[in-house]
């Protein structure tokens, strides 16, 4: 099963460092880097949902 290699996690930040460079595609930009660290700033994306949308519950 595909599970086995699926793991989910809600942090506030991910970090991870590499020994070779790793591809990533940056909002449509592709660099290559051995360190990157993504974090998510509350109330940071506008988002237009509408009014049954399951997130807003």
């Amino acid at each position: 099963s595909s599970q086995q290699w699926v793991k989910r996690f809600q942090v506030p930040w991910l970090e991870w460092q590499t020994q070779t460079e790793m591809p990533i595609n940056l909002d449509g930009e592709p660099i290559t880097s051995k360190q990157q660290r993504f974090e998510v700033h509350a109330g940071a994306l506008n988002m237009v949902l509408p009014d049954a949308c399951p997130m807003l519950r």
